[in-house]
């Protein structure tokens, strides 16, 4: 019984150590996507445009917005 609970104890110490050693990436290391489904020019386009100017000035990463318009607005879930 001692002995399992000290096999436990160290694989725990163990696990706590290597797990440690893993490090995310720094956010966001990558240009954002911001995808709607309405039309090129409508009000959501330009909302999202402004929006997304005003996110990469606070980011400082590029953020691009995709339109896909069509068939109900399913194409931009995909």
């Amino acid at each position: 019984m001692k002995r399992a609970f000290l096999q436990g104890g160290l694989f725990g110490v163990l696990l706590a150590a290597v797990t440690s050693l893993a490090q995310a990436q720094d956010f966001p290391s990558k240009p954002i996507s911001l995808v709607h489904g309405l039309a090129v020019g409508g009000q959501v386009d330009t909302s999202v445009r402004l929006l997304a100017g005003a996110l990469s000035k606070k980011l400082n990463v590029p953020v691009v917005v995709q339109a896909k318009p069509g068939a109900g607005q399913a194409i931009a879930i995909t």
